[in-house]
């Protein structure tokens, strides 16, 4: 679920690589590489954290701008 939270946006990234290892656990390349549905379920974990990250590296930039404009900064 998309927020604007960056601590729930941490939360979405530190779950979804933990589903990753629970995905691949079990399987070397081969096996994954031969199982569509563990595939599509990593890129889609793969998905859901490129999006936090990049929604994480906007407010990063947006609160180092305000920082930027402090007297004193």
């Amino acid at each position: 679920m998309p927020s604007g939270d960056p601590i729930q946006r941490f939360g979405d990234i530190v779950t979804n690589i933990d589903r990753i290892e629970r995905f691949t656990a079990e399987i070397d390349l081969q096996g994954f590489a031969a199982n569509e549905q563990t595939e599509r379920a990593v890129k889609y974990s793969l998905l859901i954290i490129e999006k936090a990250a990049v929604k994480m590296e906007d407010m990063a930039v947006a609160l180092s701008a305000r920082q930027a404009c402090k007297p004193g900064a």
